[in-house]
């Protein structure tokens, strides 16, 4: 193939990385294509890794409560506490499961300033 001028050679040019780009850009991409299955995969695993975690350190500490209050050293202490994370966070542990189902929960606290 001869070209007669550099408008036909940068033409040429133009056509012929395009397609190598594109056909290599199309490689890559099929070669990423599991990595991001698997990255979906340990995401999900870690999700309920966490989750799990969570239940455990819950059950935990629920067990040393029950064994405070068989052996009567349980303690009451009059702490603050911000009812609304308390909410939020018990909330999150239950949106979890409640995602697995389809089931979409929602909760609205309205925000006061006021302290009972």
């Amino acid at each position: 193939m001869f070209l007669s001028s550099l408008g036909e050679v940068e033409d040429w040019l133009k056509d012929f990385l395009k397609e190598e780009l594109a056909d290599t850009v199309e490689e890559i991409l099929n070669d990423l294509m599991p990595d991001l299955k698997m990255l979906e995969e340990t995401e999900t695993v870690l999700e309920h890794s966490i989750f799990s975690a969570s239940m455990v350190t819950n059950l935990i500490n629920d067990l040393l409560d029950l064994a405070k209050l068989e052996t009567n050293n349980f303690n009451f202490s009059f702490d603050y506490f911000n009812l609304v994370d308390t909410i939020d966070q018990a909330f999150s542990q239950l949106r979890f499961l409640a995602n697995q189902k389809g089931v979409t929960l929602k909760s609205t606290i309205k925000n006061t300033n006021r302290i009972a």
